[in-house]
């Protein structure tokens, strides 16, 4: 009865009593029902207006920004056509103390940005270990640590992460200059093995290799077809390997941008993303392997769409430094140099390749397209690249500049439609001489299966290049997040963990009892018509043991029609969903997490539990 009433006075001081009992009853409701019907299945989208939100960063001619800029001297076009700026907001620095979050009620955890993220702007500095090589990401490492100790001012709130086979949380934010240099000094290069394939396979000795094999096809494929076709299908299968390990990189990438954009899209404001990277995979074009098709496919548009909704401006730096330009020569060239030993006489200066600079296996073919790539996301999301210098932490100095100060421009777009194509922004100023820096887009949508099947429509992104279906891709994601040292905001709610009562002897397991709380304004209805609302959500709790390893995990689907009474008290009150999850006695960490489906939205709660050994009766 103690347990039961600590619990009543929990829900009282969250202001939830009285509407779970009709939520909770829709839950109940809902489950047993029967599968939708294929009507049911195919929602309505509800046109809505939806509010365009533009960080424009304002500088001079001498990179400083500019202050004191009011909304009459911003002219903002999406695709060539003016709209009115509704939302004008100066961002900069500020002494003002953010107001704490009242505290939380006992066994009550939440994801809601204000009671984890540290105040004022927030810089992500991201190690990429997957497209950078070994001994760049040592140079990576000091010149990182050089910033730290040169540039680095007070306020700046940083993350350092690395970017493995996962993100890798090496310090979470804060404004701790000696914090962040031990995460930076404790980080140990790593060998990418997918991008050694790369140099391997696209190394001057296997070009040479290649070509004598296409000789030998051309000199004696006339005579033995055979041999001739088997010395293209070992060349075509080399090419194919070298194109799924670009392909796993660009995954394996893209992936971990999509964790940071779903662990800060709940934070207010614009965020920085120092990206230092190497050798981002190039978006070809004309390769007749078929990589054009995934690297433009949706996955590159549903992270581009994903950073653009979390505000993330991403700042792509190459460690490299500046690359010497060298005119490349072809095979037959560097063949009539060969001497009667059969090795390439000197040349002078810097060696050349043995490939046409138009193959894509030539090195600075790669070099060039890798830059255009990382170029192309750091416009999208209004960031800048700096690649070809070789003042990595004066870039990085340059890019946080970015973050300290900015006008934020919001408008409702007159054209409604939510077709997931591309529109285009333009942003401009009354006043010469200055410079902005803007995203230039948006794809018009909160659904990424609406911008998908527009993709499809358009001719694309067709079926079989690569591209796996929603549920698929729905479970992956739900995988990904639930493994992922990084939470999830895109979602936010609150969520009660019951404490477990002590167990009877005889009993092997307890029943944990969580309820979650999601806020209505964070959902997505699907209209059905005649006032009725469509949600579609995936639950998912989960245990792990202090070592990181999952021991059990429950996941349920909730698809419901709700009625327009309904829907109104979802969107005042929010919904709840109770769950319960089987464990033995130990310690454990829950994972809570929520995928609103239509829009891709995920959020994620973690709390610590412990369930006691049941008591032994005491003999007497």
């Amino acid at each position: 009865m103690a347990g039961r009433l600590a619990r009543k006075r929990v829900w009282r001081q969250l202001g939830l009593l009285g509407v779970p009992l009709l939520v909770a009853g829709l839950w109940a409701g809902a489950q047993q029902a029967a599968p939708p019907s294929p009507q049911e299945q195919v929602p309505v989208l509800r046109k809505e207006i939806r509010l365009v939100l533009v960080d424009v960063v304002v500088t001079d001619k001498q990179g400083k920004p500019v202050r004191g800029l009011t909304k009459d001297d911003f002219a903002v076009k999406e695709d060539g056509k003016p709209e009115e700026i509704a939302v004008f907001e100066w961002e900069g620095p500020t002494e003002e103390p953010r107001p704490s979050p009242p505290p939380l009620p006992e066994n009550v955890y939440t994801n809601r940005p204000e009671y984890h993220s540290p105040p004022g702007p927030l810089t992500i500095v991201l190690l990429d270990a997957v497209n950078t090589p070994r001994t760049d990401q040592v140079r990576m490492r000091e010149e990182i640590l050089q910033y730290l100790d040169f540039h680095f001012t007070s306020g700046q709130r940083t993350a350092i992460l690395a970017l493995t086979d996962r993100v890798l949380v090496l310090q979470d934010f804060t404004a701790d200059r000696e914090l962040l240099m031990a995460a930076v000094k404790k980080y140990t290069p790593r060998v990418s093995g997918l991008l050694r394939i790369r140099e391997s396979m696209t190394s001057r000795e296997e070009d040479q290799r290649r070509d004598l094999l296409r000789d030998v096809g051309n000199e004696y494929g006339a005579g033995d077809p055979a041999l001739k076709a088997l010395i293209e299908d070992i060349l075509q299968a080399e090419e194919n390997l070298l194109a799924m390990t670009d392909k796993a990189r660009m995954e394996r990438t893209l992936a971990g941008l999509h964790a940071i954009a779903q662990a800060v899209v709940g934070y207010p404001g614009r965020k920085n993303l120092i990206w230092v990277s190497a050798a981002f995979p190039a978006m070809y074009a004309g390769d007749p392997y078929g990589r054009q098709q995934w690297a433009m496919g949706g996955e590159l548009r549903r992270t581009a769409r994903l950073l653009q909704d979390a505000r993330v401006a991403i700042y792509p730096v190459d460690p490299r430094g500046v690359k010497p330009a060298f005119k490349p020569e072809s095979y037959r060239e560097f063949k009539d140099r060969m001497d009667r030993a059969g090795r390439p006489r000197a040349l002078g200066g810097n060696p050349k390749p043995s490939v046409p600079t138009a193959s894509v296996r030539h090195p600075q073919y790669n070099l060039v397209t890798s830059q255009m790539s990382m170029k192309t996301m750091a416009d999208t999301t209004g960031g800048l690249a700096f690649y070809n210098r070789n003042d990595i932490s004066n870039a990085v100095a340059l890019a946080l500049a970015d973050g300290a100060a900015y006008y934020t421009l919001g408008y409702y777009p007159a054209n409604k439609e939510l077709d997931g194509k591309f529109r285009r922004i333009q942003v401009k100023l009354a006043r010469k001489g200055l410079r902005l820096r803007y995203r230039k887009g948006y794809y018009a949508t909160e659904m990424p299966e609406a911008a998908e099947e527009a993709e499809n429509r358009d001719g694309e992104v067709q079926e079989g290049e690569g591209e796996s279906k929603p549920e698929q891709r729905n479970a992956r994601q739900l995988r990904a997040a639930l493994f992922h040292p990084l939470p999830a905001t895109g979602l936010t709610f609150r969520a009660y963990v019951s404490p477990p009562e002590a167990a009877a002897p005889a009993q092997v397991q307890e029943q944990i009892k969580v309820e979650f709380w999601l806020e209505g304004g964070g959902l997505t209805f699907q209209s059905q018509g005649e006032g009725r609302q469509r949600i579609d959500l995936d639950f998912v709790l989960a245990a792990f043991t202090p070592q990181g390893v999952q021991v059990n995990n429950v996941a349920q689907r909730f698809r419901h029609s709700l009625t327009p009474a309904e829907y109104q008290q979802a969107l005042k009150t929010g919904m709840n969903y109770p769950m319960s999850i089987p464990l033995e006695p130990g310690q454990y960490q829950l994972r809570l997490l929520v995928r609103d489906n239509p829009s891709g939205r995920l959020g994620r709660v973690d709390a610590p539990l412990k369930v006691a050994a049941p008591q032994t009766a005491v003999a007497h």
